[in-house]
């Protein structure tokens, strides 16, 4: 199941000019993993697994931008807009790779259907927790 990376008019260009186009900006939610592709900047496979819990309508502040963006402490950020921000928390010890290995503890990401994203992976994340039990 694949969601779209949520893109600003005013920001396509930036995004563009690194790959952030709609065909190489989404999330892509299989069975075991959640696989995040943003421009060839940004191309990584999160285990299911890895996945603490996730939250929609998560405020993203104006002055952290738009663009592929780090604390260089474990929050990573694939923002083409400033609404519509899922944050994906991660558990610890995972490495996303931004230029140079990271840190991800939180995976900040505008979605264009943010909520229809969360209730997938929720549904995801707890049929895993499930079939995990029942074994």
């Amino acid at each position: 199941m694949r969601f779209q990376i949520d893109r600003s008019v005013l920001a396509l260009p930036l995004l563009a000019a690194f790959g952030g186009t709609a065909k190489g900006s989404y999330l892509e939610l299989t069975d075991d993993e959640l696989h995040c592709k943003f421009g060839f900047l940004f191309d990584e496979a999160i285990p299911l697994s890895a996945i603490e819990g996730v939250e929609a309508n998560v405020r993203w502040p104006w002055y952290d931008g738009v663009g592929w963006r780090t604390n260089l402490r474990g929050r990573v950020g694939l923002v083409g807009t400033l609404r519509n921000i899922v944050c994906i928390k991660v558990a610890p010890g995972r490495k996303a790779h931004l230029f140079l290995p990271l840190p991800l503890r939180e995976l900040y990401v505008s979605l264009e259907d943010g909520e229809g994203f969360v209730a997938a992976l929720r549904e995801r994340l707890a049929a895993r927790q499930q079939s995990g039990q029942a074994g």
